[in-house]
């Protein structure tokens, strides 16, 4: 293999890799990302078996940049059109996913090949590539699906309506003596704690003044009227609430637990929902959980809207 194909396939490698790293932190079904890694990797085999090296650095290259735009193209064509939205989004995104899989498995053939491996060998390098892959981004506390941090504290007090030792109505200073200082978040920050990512299934509003005092750490966030607590949200596993509920917990559970609230959908976007479960829990106390599994827990003293 001349020098210039290597670089370029290595240059390809580096390409697909990038991509398999920016995508999935933003999938988290476990079922989503065993079907992409399957799928990518047995197309990757299957293109190993009449791509040639030459070939795999426009192939792949091209497919990488331009691959992504028309998918996303078709799924809004299709979805304008009133197509149910599961049924070509579900399918979409796996092959959106399972693309620089392929790419990968490929170029770790050629590149096996060019090592002097025979096909079978290159064929098995590939494999092998695709196998470390899925269980890189797939194994229990892979970072790369972004698996939000343990929480800080084991104990959500439904009757108090706190965090470990914060409650709704402390001030600042019990804040930081519990979880440590912060700078107060931007008004261009989310709400949500800093180790959700961008994972969302909060409530669509909670009342606050104009401008939201807020302190994000990674489990959890808080925020203040008048120099107390009137809300945080709780992002992390670890925490229960008084009724055995946490992040990671069945909606099913839920409505088990929480006879009381009222259980639903909530937009998010144009055309996708969450479901949730919410209501008050007793004066000045209201809770949120969204999420199945719950990925999300917020406490209010003002409710939601």
């Amino acid at each position: 293999m001349r020098a210039r194909t290597g670089i370029g396939l290595a240059v390809v490698l580096a390409l697909a890799l990038a991509e398999i790293r920016f995508l999935f932190p933003e999938e988290e079904s476990a079922v989503l990302v065993a079907t992409a890694f399957l799928v990518g990797a047995l197309a990757g085999l299957g293109l190993a078996r009449w791509v040639p090296a030459s070939a795999v650095i426009p192939v792949g290259g091209v497919g990488l940049v331009l691959f992504y735009p028309l998918i996303l193209a078709a799924l809004a064509a299709t979805v304008l059109t009133g197509t149910l939205y599961e049924t070509v989004a579900y399918p979409v995104v796996v092959v959106l996913l399972a693309a620089p899989v392929a790419v990968a498995v490929l170029v770790a053939c050629r590149l096996a090949e060019g090592l002097g491996l025979p096909s079978r060998a290159a064929l098995a390098a590939g494999t092998a590539v695709g196998l470390a892959l899925a269980f890189a981004v797939s194994a229990p506390g892979a970072d790369w699906l972004h698996e939000p941090p343990p929480a800080r504290y084991a104990e959500i007090d439904d009757v108090r309506g706190a965090y470990g030792p914060v409650a709704l109505g402390d001030t600042r200073a019990a804040l930081f003596a519990a979880f440590g200082p912060t700078e107060r978040a931007s008004l261009e920050e989310p709400l949500s704690p800093i180790g959700a990512g961008d994972e969302f299934e909060g409530p669509n509003f909670v009342p606050m003044n104009a401008e939201p005092e807020i302190y994000r750490y990674e489990d959890a966030s808080f925020w203040f009227e008048n120099g107390q607590v009137t809300g945080f949200e709780l992002t992390s596993p670890g925490a229960r609430t008084s009724r055995g509920i946490g992040v990671g917990s069945d909606l099913a559970a839920v409505r088990e637990a929480y006879p009381e609230l009222e259980c639903g959908d909530a937009p998010a976007g144009d055309i996708a929902t969450y479901p949730y479960c919410a209501g008050r829990l007793g004066p000045g106390r209201w809770v949120w959980f969204g999420g199945d599994p719950v990925s999300n827990i917020t406490f209010t003293s003002a409710g939601f809207e």
